[in-house]
């Protein structure tokens, strides 16, 4: 239950609170995986990343076939195949037998994510594939369901409807606003992580990554749903700011 309570609160982007239901499953029992992993994750999110790094360097001891941490940690630090961490991955992978199928799925694509970064794109694809045959074979053993293009076709109509009825920008003004987000939209592996940088680099930027609170704004206000309040877009704004705030904008 503490666990569940955890990840719930961190859907909300009320990481304190998180974190303060992830200690109590750690003074039960300190060696947690998932409760380290969970904090370290909230960390991250809060703009603690050296905490979050110290905490994952400890996970990673603890829990030295770990690909959650591992992979969480390689992505924090930019890791490069010349790195230190990478050959502790190599050597995670080739020396430990009893390694879920899940774990060296995220063992593999932080290999992927290094090759790439070192510029070794061979590598690359090769441990993004057999990322990807991993997680299909774990998704499909655990009973999970895999990807369906037909959801998101219907979520892109739906979409499409919404914007027919009720135009998105109608009503609303961002003049009252003291910070205004910037949103970078795009598929994977098209360059929205470059732009982001560039974008970022100005003085007057500051970068957050990627967020979850946009989507948990327009669930909670009910964008979707049929009876669309008149106030559901200021709302959805509304919510997404308080979140945002939480990253010491200024």
């Amino acid at each position: 239950a503490p666990v569940n309570l955890a990840k719930s609160y961190r859907e909300l982007g009320r990481y304190d609170e998180s974190n303060l239901a992830f200690d109590w499953v750690l003074e039960k029992s300190p060696k947690n995986e998932f409760a380290l992993l969970g904090k370290s994750v909230n960390l991250l999110n809060s703009g603690r990343s050296a905490d979050a790094v110290s905490l994952l360097n400890e996970l990673v001891e603890m829990q030295p076939n770990s690909g959650d941490a591992y992979s969480l940690l390689s992505s924090i630090q930019k890791t490069k195949t010349h790195d230190p961490l990478f050959l502790q991955m190599e050597k995670a992978v080739n020396g430990f037998e009893k390694i879920s199928k899940e774990s060296l799925m995220h063992f593999r694509h932080a290999m992927f994510k290094s090759y790439e970064r070192s510029g070794n794109f061979a590598d690359a694809f090769q441990n993004l594939n057999l990322a990807n045959e991993l997680q299909i074979e774990s998704r499909v053993s655990d009973g999970r369901s895999l990807y369906n293009i037909d959801q998101d076709r219907s979520l892109f109509r739906a979409i499409e409807e919404l914007e027919e009825s009720n135009p998105l920008a109608e009503g609303l003004s961002c003049t009252t606003l003291n910070s205004i987000p910037i949103f970078i939209l795009g598929l994977p592996r098209s360059g929205t992580s470059l732009v982001e940088r560039i974008i970022g680099n100005h003085t007057r930027v500051q970068m957050l990554g990627e967020l979850r609170y946009l989507g948990n704004a327009i669930e909670q206000a009910g964008i979707l749903k049929p009876d669309l309040k008149s106030t559901a877009f200021a709302e959805v704004r509304a919510l997404y700011l308080s979140k945002a705030r939480q990253h010491n904008l200024e």
